[in-house]
């Protein structure tokens, strides 16, 4: 478990909250070089998260350049937080509108109307 990733997780100010929690729960389950192995079930089981919720919000980090996913068939996926995007959102805060190629970092919330 690496407190320090969550750390970093825990400043980043991130919409929807759910791609923030599924992150979160991703780098306590990493080692230090950011790899973990969860099932979307296991994900979905700690976060309280529907599966589909799960799925879309991996694939929003995904997007975000936060996340790598190397998919298996038959067998549990790799997930990979990319550390380099995470240290540069972390340190860029309020200073980088969209912190690179990341659409909810740092972007304030957009009412739907």
């Amino acid at each position: 478990m690496s407190y320090q990733l969550s750390d970093l997780v825990w400043g980043l100010p991130m919409r929807p909250s759910s791609v923030k929690y599924v992150l979160l729960n991703l780098s306590m389950r990493s080692n230090k070089l950011g790899e973990s192995w969860p099932s979307v079930p296991r994900i979905s089981e700690d976060t309280g998260l529907d599966k589909k919720t799960v799925m879309s919000a991996v694939a929003a980090l995904e997007e975000m350049n936060l996340l790598t996913v190397s998919r298996s068939r038959g067998a549990g996926n790799k997930y990979l937080i990319n550390l380099e995007v995470l240290n540069k959102c972390s340190t860029d805060i309020g200073t980088t509108p969209n912190c690179g190629t990341t659409p909810y970092i740092g972007s304030p919330v957009i009412p739907k109307t």
